[in-house]
């Protein structure tokens, strides 16, 4: 019987010492949140660029989506380009025009065919993103589900969602134009050096996107 008493008193101490801190704590650390340039932090370090041939895709993802305080690129037509030969030669070429629209510290670039699993955009970015990563040889994958504190190998695979470093930016435009091979294979062997984390901000959204169609 003293051990069972032991045990339903430490229990008690146990719940009452749980609510006391989801009263008390809590609200300290949302106060002190609410001292975070949070809105003004993203704005300034994170581009977006839609990757899209087709205004009604963007449109549709706009719609769904509150990118505020970003306002996202969208990648345009690519007859404007005049592009000709392979389809992986106009890829590469696609690629290159939207890294080229990345101008700050950290450049998000989605597909139109995603939806987004959280409504505030600048609050994950910021948690995922700006908070804990401020390393240059990192990439973010944010389509997949993973830990911010392990390192992954980068791939070509699953762009849903990518964020790259304005270095990895760099490194991209300056080896893309010179690899022959196709376009996902290029990407990993461009991104060698850098370290990939991973964090669940977008999902496929069920329909075809038109990225490079």
């Amino acid at each position: 019987m003293p051990r069972k008493s032991n045990v339903l008193l430490a229990l008690a101490v146990f719940i009452q010492v749980g609510v006391i801190l989801t009263l008390y704590i809590e609200p300290i650390y949302l106060i002190s949140r609410s001292r975070l340039n949070i809105s003004g932090t993203v704005k300034e370090r994170v581009s977006i660029v839609i990757a899209s041939n087709r205004a009604d895709n963007i449109r549709t993802l706009k719609e769904r989506t509150d990118f505020s305080p970003i306002v996202p690129t969208s990648l345009v037509d690519r007859t404007d380009l005049n592009l000709s030969g392979s389809s992986e030669d106009i890829i590469k070429h696609l690629y290159l025009k939207a890294l080229d629209q990345c101008d700050k510290v950290y450049c998000m670039i989605l597909d139109d065919d995603i939806v987004f699993i959280y409504n505030e955009l600048k609050d994950v970015l910021f948690d995922n993103l700006l908070s804990y990563n401020n390393d240059n040889n990192y990439i973010f994958d944010c389509s997949k589900r993973g830990f911010l504190r392990k390192n992954y190998t980068p791939n070509g695979n699953g762009s849903l969602c990518r964020i790259y470093s304005r270095y990895a930016v760099r490194a991209l435009k300056q080896c893309i134009p010179t690899c022959n091979k196709p376009v996902d294979i290029c990407l990993e062997e461009c991104l060698e050096g850098f370290e990939e984390k991973r964090f669940l901000l977008a999902q496929h959204a069920g329909y075809k996107s038109s990225r490079w169609s």
